[in-house]
C-alpha cells in the first residue's frame, strides 16, 4: 500500500502541475471556469486513483473546492486604470493596493472611524508633534519574515527619495508631507530623515514639522514596503515589473502568484495574514485598461464576479447582477462656470440665490435615480478631521 500511495501522490502532483498552465490561465474568464478546471482535475485524480488501486482496497478521494472571486478591481473610483498596484505614486489604485500591503491605520468597516491595522496602537506628545506607533506582533510578510519598524523607516526614506516618481497629487505627500525635513529630503538637500526613528523592532517614531492631532488618520494609506525584497531603485518605481510579479512581497491578505500583462493578476490568500486567513482562496483581478464599459459587459455576461458600475449601468444590467452601494462616499462635483467679472457676482446675496435655486434633491431623484446623495461640503467623512 505504501508504494501505491507514493504512486498516487506523484500522479496527483503531475496532474496538478500540468492542469494549471499559463495558456489556460490566459483564457480563464470567471469563477465558473475555475470550478470547471477544479472538477476536471478531480475527475482525472479519481480515474488515476481507480487505476492505482485496481485489484486492492480503493481509498476515498477527497474533492477540494477553491473559493475564487474574479473581479475588476482596477476599474472605478478605487482603480488606477492598468498601472497596477503601485503605492505612493498617485492617489488612486487603493482597492488593489490594499489587498497586497498593510497600512499603519485603516477605516473601520462602517467607514466612520480610524482603527489599528499594521500598527496596534499609537500615541502623541502634548502638542501632537511627536507620534509613536507600535506594530502588530503577528504582522509578517508573505514570505514569512516579520514586518519591523525598520521596514517602516525604509518605506518613508525610499518613497521620499528625490528620484521617486510621483504625480502632484499622491499618497506620499498625504502621509509624509508634514514630517520634519520632508521638503529637504524630497529635493535632495538631505540624505536621511532624522524625523523618522526606529525605537525598537516594533516601534517607530515620527517628528512633525507642525502640530497635527489627526496625523494617525492620514496613515490609512501608509502602506509598509519590504526592505529585504525591494530589488529596484526609487527612480524605477514606475517602470519596474516588481509590483506585478511573483517577486512582489507584501503583508496584506493576498500575494501575487501569477500575472499576465493587460489581462489578469492572480492572487493567493496569505495564510499568515495578521487578521487570519482570508475566506477567499484566490482573487483573480481582471484588467480592462481604461474601458469601464468592457468591465460592465463582462459582469453582465458572468465572466467576472465584481466590478464598479455607474448609475446609468443599472438599467442595462437589470436583474443579472446584485447591486450594492459601498460605505465609502465618492465625491463628484458638477459646476457652473460663470463670468465673475460683472460686479453683481461680488454680492453674496446673488451667489446665495443661485445656490438655493438649485434643487439638489430633485436632481438626485430624477437624474441619478437615488444612486447619489447631495452634499454641502467637500469634507465627506468626519473620521479624517473630527
Amino acid at each position: 500500500m505504501k508504494i501505491k500511495k507514493k504512486i498516487l501522490a506523484y500522479m496527483f502532483k503531475w496532474v496538478y502541475d500540468n492542469s494549471i498552465t499559463a495558456d489556460m490561465l490566459v483564457i480563464l474568464k470567471s469563477k465558473e471556469d475555475y470550478m470547471k478546471r477544479t472538477i476536471l482535475t478531480v475527475l482525472i485524480i479519481l480515474l488515476i486513483a481507480t487505476m492505482a488501486f485496481a485489484g486492492g482496497k480503493q481509498e476515498e478521494a477527497v474533492e477540494t473546492k477553491e473559493n475564487v472571486m474574479v473581479a475588476a478591481l482596477d476599474n472605478g473610483p478605487g482603480g488606477n486604470m492598468g498601472t497596477g498596484a503601485i503605492p505612493y505614486s498617485t492617489g488612486a489604485g487603493n482597492t488593489l493596493i490594499a489587498k497586497l500591503y498593510t497600512p499603519l491605520t485603516i477605516f473601520d468597516e462602517n467607514y466612520e472611524s480610524i482603527i489599528p491595522a499594521g500598527a496596534k496602537s499609537w500615541s502623541a506628545n502634548a502638542d501632537s508633534t511627536v507620534w509613536t506607533f507600535k506594530l502588530q506582533d503577528k504582522l509578517t510578510w508573505s514570505d514569512g519574515k516579520p514586518v519591523t519598524a525598520q521596514d517602516v523607516k525604509f518605506t518613508v526614506e525610499f518613497t521620499t527619495d528625490p528620484a521617486w516618481v510621483a504625480q502632484t497629487a499622491n499618497d506620499r505627500n498625504v502621509c509624509w508631507g508634514n514630517l520634519a525635513g520632508f521638503e529637504d529630503k524630497k529635493s535632495g538637500a538631505i540624505d536621511e530623515l532624522s524625523s523618522v526613528k526606529v525605537l525598537s523592532d516594533k516601534e517607530i517614531q515620527f517628528t512633525l514639522a507642525a502640530p497635527d492631532p489627526r496625523f494617525y488618520a492620514k496613515m490609512f494609506r501608509s502602506y509598509i514596503l519590504p526592505e529585504h525584497a525591494i530589488d529596484f531603485a526609487p527612480a524605477e518605481n514606475m517602470t519596474t515589473d516588481w509590483w506585478a510579479s511573483t517577486r512582489q512581497v507584501g503583508s496584506g491578505p493576498f500575494y501575487i502568484t501569477d500575472y499576465f500583462k493587460d489581462d489578469l493578476m492572480e492572487l493567493a490568500a496569505n495564510k499568515d495574514y495578521y487578521k487570519g486567513t482570508p475566506k477567499l482562496d484566490k482573487l483573480v483581478v481582471k484588467f480592462f485598461a481604461s474601458d469601464d464599459t468592457a468591465a460592465v459587459l463582462a459582469l453582465a455576461a458572468g465572466d467576472i464576479d465584481f466590478s464598479f458600475i455607474q448609475f446609468n449601468d443599472i438599467a442595462t444590467l437589470g436583474d443579472k447582477v446584485n447591486v450594492f452601494t459601498g460605505l465609502q462616499p465618492v465625491p463628484r462635483f458638477f459646476m457652473y462656470n460663470f463670468n465673475n467679472l460683472p460686479g453683481y457676482w461680488k454680492d453674496i446675496r446673488v451667489r446665495q440665490a443661485i445656490y438655493y435655486a438649485i434643487d439638489r434633491k430633485k436632481i438626485t431623484e430624477k437624474v441619478y435615480k437615488m444612486t447619489h446623495e447631495p452634499v454641502v461640503s467637500q469634507v465627506l467623512n468626519k473620521a479624517t478631521w473630527s
